[in-house]
């Protein structure tokens, strides 16, 4: 969750999660590009954002 303090002008925010070969189970929002490498995402904070992945374990690597 990224906060927006008001007031403050828009920015852009990046930020990276290295998933390390874990399955996504479950993402918010579902457009997200998540998968087994992790996720990007470059996106423009204009309002309160939030993103959330659940991930499990990939037995097979």
């Amino acid at each position: 969750m990224v906060q927006k303090q008001p007031g403050a002008p828009a920015s852009q925010i990046f930020t990276n999660l290295i998933a390390n070969n874990r399955q996504v189970v479950w993402k918010y929002p579902k457009a997200i590009t998540a998968s087994e490498t992790g996720w990007q995402i470059n996106d423009s904070l204009n309002s309160d954002k939030f993103w959330a992945v659940l991930l499990e374990e990939n037995l097979n690597h």
